[in-house]
């Protein structure tokens, strides 16, 4: 999410995240436990349906790995 110009705030345990996109910027929480990933999105664009958001995630969550 860096790359995409993205920001990150915190631990490889858990932090913060924000994502910019197009129509404006989406806010969230991270926490990794083992082998489990918890993604908590807090704002987002009102026109940004969360089926995109988590989209998106997921690709960048599998690059990641």
């Amino acid at each position: 999410m860096v790359g995409a110009g993205g920001t990150f705030a915190g631990s490889a345990d858990e932090g913060r995240f924000s994502l910019p996109t197009p129509i404006g910027v989406f806010d969230g929480v991270y926490r990794i436990g083992g082998r489990v990933i918890a993604i908590e999105v807090l704002e987002k664009p009102f026109f940004v349906p969360c089926s995109a958001i988590e989209s998106t995630l997921r690709h960048y969550v599998k690059g990641a790995i």
